[in-house]
């Protein structure tokens, strides 16, 4: 769960399906504010995840999100009875409320005597549904208050709401997409239901697809298209072939198109030095498409007729970037249009191949294929060749054709070669896609490259072993020193996903202001995932790592230096402590 705009400090739950606590955590995530959870399922089954802030309704922290869920296992494939919905029954205690259809407004009224209406309706998988409860008497003394609670047909509670805007607009309004075909039963009652005071008529409209409200125009009625919820969220529009360009004042922004099935699109998010972007592309219903973080998706073939969402917004949140520029562009190329964009076919690779290639006007992009391992560390390089002015990009395609990694320049904007070292997170076919960097900022380029595949050499495993690298284990403590002549220590351990850890560094002499940093093994390198300069429990200098949750079986590198590096002169012996919270 990352924060992507406000001071949201994010908790995240993850619940099984009878609503017991599994697991819980706060800032896992990094410096941000930002949670994750890593967790072993421990049966199959439905999974709730609970997305909120930092002491929920007592917190004080708000702002938007992006919620992301991965796994290593492999997609089960749905069983033929799990393809074919059983036909949905109403359930006996639903059989004596009035049943409704979208489009459709029913009349109604709450008293003291009767404090709740239940209203049913049959529902298909992921219908969008919005359900608007009106009081016909607001301005009134104790006029009614609407609440309205939104039940499966095991009337379990899936939303409600209470004022659309708090405690300015009271009356009720929620959206919702079903989760399957079923019947569901709409409660349209009053704020604090039995106990509450207010009374009065009111209207209950439910909308979905397919349904349609009307509005009289001179007595005419007049149809009104149902407003999906891309429109609710009034993106700015985008047009294919010409670049759009902000600043991100309030973290994410917004921006919609149209395109037809099977078109293909690219979007490219440029955006000011040191300033990482991350892509969402939607359909109307807000239903993810796919999702970059490279700011860069390449090649992507729309799915159905109709408007799509493109989210940018700052990779690790809007701390830093508030005001930091941007540039967005899209091209579109059309169903069945002609032009050899690819080869007749993706090209197989094995580790150690080394494969040359040409992108011009007539193909733009090569696909290439390999068979991966789940922990194959690979690193992919595509560089021009030569006397070739092509500014290179390089995109990983994981077996479920999510995006990996992806790269444009090795050194933006200096060597425009592009190389990607990761871990594979997955057994299966993973595809490469070659190309040309594509954005407002600069000119198509063309030219000849050189493509290599090669599973990643010990080169880590050596420096591991390097005499400045300690090795530790849970429950160690070791000693090490700072001072002008060596002001960064490294220790090294071997972590397990979801292992929730404790580093703390204790000064024994000097003056030392130490600085922590804990690192994964991302393919041939290292990805810094947590670090502290002075402890969160306040006076002291020594830095203290609590609670941090390993997101990977793997290695692991802790980094202690002086608070400065070179450019100050605190010095001291310490220890470094590991610990593995039960």
């Amino acid at each position: 769960m990352s924060r992507a705009g406000g001071d949201l400090n994010s908790y995240l739950y993850l619940l099984d399906g009878q609503g017991e606590l599994l697991f819980e955590d706060n800032d896992s995530g990094g410096d941000n504010g930002d949670a994750r959870i890593t967790y072993t399922l421990p049966a199959d089954g439905v999974y709730l995840i609970v997305a909120t802030r930092l002491g929920q309704g007592q917190g004080t922290t708000s702002g938007s999100y992006l919620l992301g869920l991965a796994s290593d296992a492999v997609p089960v494939p749905p069983t033929a009875e799990a393809e074919e919905e059983s036909e949905p029954v109403l359930p006996a205690d639903y059989e004596p409320f009035p049943l409704i259809v979208y489009g459709e407004t029913l009349d109604g009224e709450l008293s003291d005597a009767r404090f709740m209406d239940l209203y049913v309706f049959l529902g298909q998988r992921d219908d969008v549904i919005a359900v608007e409860m009106n009081s016909q008497n607001a301005d009134e003394t104790n006029g009614l208050d609407p609440l309205l609670i939104l039940l499966d047909d095991a009337r379990i509670p899936l939303a409600e709401d209470d004022d659309i805007v708090d405690g300015v607009e009271r009356d009720a309004r929620l959206e919702f997409t079903l989760p399957r075909t079923a019947y569901y039963a709409i409660v349209a009652t009053r704020f604090d239901q039995d106990a509450g005071t207010s009374a009065g008529p009111y209207t209950l409209t439910l909308n979905g697809p397919g349904g349609e409200t009307t509005e009289e125009t001179e007595g005419e009625p007049v149809t009104v298209p149902q407003e999906t919820p891309l429109d609710q969220l009034a993106p700015a529009p985008l047009e294919s072939g010409t670049s759009s360009q902000g600043t991100f004042d309030a973290g994410a922004v917004l921006y919609s198109f149209e395109a037809d099935a099977g078109s293909l699109v690219d979007l490219s998010a440029t955006t000011d030095a040191g300033l990482d972007s991350a892509l969402i592309l939607a359909d109307e219903n807000l239903n993810e498409v796919l999702s970059s973080s490279g700011g860069t998706m390449t090649g992507v073939t729309i799915p159905k007729t109709g408007r799509y969402l493109v989210i940018l917004s700052p990779r690790f949140g809007p701390a830093e970037a508030l005001g930091g520029g941007y540039i967005l562009a899209l091209a579109q190329t059309a169903a069945g249009e002609s032009g050899n964009t690819t080869t007749e076919g993706p090209q197989n690779l094995v580790y150690g191949d080394t494969r040359n290639g040409v992108i011009d006007e007539e193909q733009v992009s090569q696909i290439y294929t390999f068979e991966g391992s789940v922990g194959d560390n690979v690193r992919i390089t595509m560089e021009a060749t030569p006397g070739s002015t092509l500014d290179c990009y390089l995109e990983l395609q994981g077996p479920d054709g999510a995006i990996v990694e992806a790269n444009d320049d090795i050194d933006p904007g200096v060597v425009r070669d592009s190389s990607i070292s990761v871990e594979l997170p997955a057994d299966g076919t993973y595809t490469v896609v070659a190309s040309r960097y594509v954005g407002p900022d600069a000119d198509p380029t063309a030219g000849t490259y050189q493509l290599s595949l090669e599973l990643a050499d010990e080169t880590t495993e050596a420096a591991l072993a390097s005499s400045q690298t300690i090795p530790l284990t849970y429950g160690q403590t070791e000693v090490a020193e700072i001072n002008d002549e060596q002001y960064l220590v490294f220790f090294v351990f071997d972590g397990r996903a979801g292992d929730r850890v404790t580093i703390e560094v204790d000064n024994l002499t000097g003056n030392l202001d130490s600085v922590l940093h804990l690192y994964q093994s991302a393919g041939a390198g290292w990805q810094e995932i947590a670090s502290n300069d002075d402890s969160p429990t306040g006076g002291t200098y020594e830095a203290l790592l609590q609670g941090i949750i390993l997101p990977q079986t793997g290695k692991y590198l802790i980094a202690v230096n002086r608070y400065g590096l070179d450019r100050e002169s605190t010095f001291g012996t310490f220890s470094v402590t590991l610990t593995l919270e039960q």
